[in-house]
């Protein structure tokens, strides 16, 4: 999955069609699509008035809801799932006005926060649909801590307000019956499932009772009794009043504790061989695999600038993170994709309040990257990253064998059908290794990949069924900066693999009655 963060929806629709479908990525996770708020601050519109919801209506800065449904539909098409940002938890901050004070919103709905007297009339919300009643205030910092002086906090976070936003009571039949008519209208559209936004703030038991009444997917695009895909939003570090276990029986849950661990290993303040551990029980909050959304940064902590969360200011270190989480196993991979910032409440490129702010849309260089003058990032489209998605897509299946480790490296197989290898350190990693692939050709898709029957790439026949002193043969490309990482993979042909070239004359002749990819 990647998370195509501020994308309007006309633009994923043009992306599933002429990149996403041929690069592994099964599913896109999407901006809030519902009506938002609007503010300007210091000359700009905020990202997060995506997360302060006016309404359900599909009317966002990202397009209206025709634009929607056929990008729902185009992108369903080709076999490309949209993952909805679903914000549940609460409505816009308190003591907004819609036409006072600059304040507007993304629609035609009327609103007013003012607490006591809250309407929200495009869904209707009223004041008694809020959680006023059992907290007038904000979240403090110290409710979030679990410890014996502190036996309401689990209360506070769920039922206090998460910055100032007004807090919606889920435990509300008409309150649920509004949110379900809402996600239930999504899934007609077609989408495949959603990110709940702040699940931590609400109840577990609201939540499945509002899960549980959603309805089946589409069974005429996923097939009969298929369930929504659904991921909560739970930051649980350790030494939370609410805990991440309280969600795995409705969903997935975002495992912040997963991109922390390869980003200290790449940061070499660990061994990243430590990595072939990388699994449930492995530090804390890391549980089954099929409970795990991993990732390794995300559109709310690449804004907080920790060490321990690197993003593409980071380069080829970033990289190294997201091509790691791609080729192991452990949990439900999602790939960030984002646009340049410098400020943590800058907006994604616009044209500037000439144009109400409108959205500008990616542009595309020969190499398939994002030009940087159109203000995106797209690290889905980097070589690597791009790379890495195609190579876990032909590896499922199978899991993880042959593991060879060493400091600061790691290589293992995906038996018989890739293999990955990573050396972070400096020096050369002479190494022979039992790949478990078939004789063939091998395109190394770190740095290139097959394309008119040859490989964009470093490639070299593997017909030993081994790759004798492999870190030799790449470290020696001085000029590459990426020389000391390799991932190989293999497509499914009897006696042929995709991956690996060093003579393009012999992959010619080798290909000349074959069709790679």
């Amino acid at each position: 999955m990647v998370h195509l963060f501020e994308w309007k929806w006309t633009d994923i629709a043009n992306e599933c069609e002429n990149f996403l479908q041929y690069y592994g990525y099964g599913a896109v996770q999407i901006s809030p699509p519902n009506e938002h708020v609007l503010i300007v601050k210091s000359g700009d519109l905020p990202w997060w008035v995506r997360y302060q919801p006016v309404s359900y209506k599909l009317s966002s800065r990202s397009g209206n809801r025709e634009q929607f449904i056929n990008m729902v539909q185009r992108c369903n098409k080709v076999g490309v799932r949209i993952i909805v940002d679903a914000v549940l938890n609460h409505m816009t901050g308190a003591g907004m006005k819609k036409g006072e004070n600059g304040v507007s919103s993304s629609g035609d709905s009327y609103f007013d926060s003012t607490p006591g007297q809250e309407t929200f009339p495009g869904v209707p919300y009223g004041h008694g649909d809020t959680n006023d009643w059992r907290c007038d205030h904000d979240i403090d910092g110290g409710d979030y801590r679990n410890s014996s002086i502190n036996e309401n906090g689990c209360a506070k976070v769920r039922n206090c307000r998460l910055v100032s936003l007004i807090d919606l009571n889920q435990g509300s039949e008409y309150v649920r019956s509004k949110i379900i008519e809402y996600l239930n209208g999504l899934i007609n559209i077609g989408v495949a499932g959603f990110r709940f936004d702040a699940s931590k703030h609400m109840w577990p038991a609201d939540l499945k009772a509002i899960v549980d009444r959603v309805k089946n997917l589409s069974s005429d695009i996923f097939g009969v009794n298929q369930r929504p895909f659904i991921v909560h939003e739970v930051i649980d570090r350790g030494g939370e009043a609410v805990k991440l276990e309280e969600y795995v029986n409705i969903g997935r849950y975002t495992d912040f504790n997963y991109g922390s661990a390869i980003a200290k290993a790449a940061r070499k303040e660990k061994d990243f061989s430590d990595l072939k551990w990388l699994g449930p029980g492995y530090g804390y909050g890391n549980l089954a695999g099929n409970d795990v959304l991993a990732f390794i940064d995300n559109h709310d902590n690449q804004r907080d600038w920790h060490p321990y969360v690197p993003t593409y200011k980071n380069g080829d270190q970033y990289a190294v993170c997201v091509g790691f989480m791609l080729a192991w196993t452990y949990g439900y991979p999602r790939v960030m994709s984002s646009y340049y910032f410098n400020g943590s409440d800058q907006g994604p490129p616009s044209y500037g309040a000439e144009s109400n702010f409108a959205t500008k849309s990616p542009a595309f260089a020969i190499d398939k990257s994002c030009l940087s003058s159109s203000g995106f990032v797209c690290e889905h489209r980097w070589q690597a990253i791009r790379g890495m998605a195609r190579f876990r897509q032909i590896c499922t299946g199978v899991g993880v064998d042959a593991i060879t480790s060493d400091t600061n490296r790691l290589a293992f197989a995906r038996p018989g059908k890739g293999y990955f290898a990573l050396n972070n350190d400096n020096s050369i990693w002479p190494l022979t290794v039992k790949t478990t692939l078939p004789e063939g050709v091998y395109c190394e898709v770190w740095s290139g990949e097959p394309k008119d029957r040859e490989c964009t790439g470093k490639a070299q026949p593997h017909s030993t069924f081994q790759l004798a002193n492999l870190w030799r043969f790449i470290s020696e490309q001085k000029s590459d900066e990426n020389a000391n990482r390799i991932a190989i993979v293999c497509k499914s042909i009897p006696k042929f693999c995709v991956l690996q070239l060093l003579d393009k004359n012999f992959m010619r002749n080798y290909l000349s009655t074959r069709v790679v990819f």
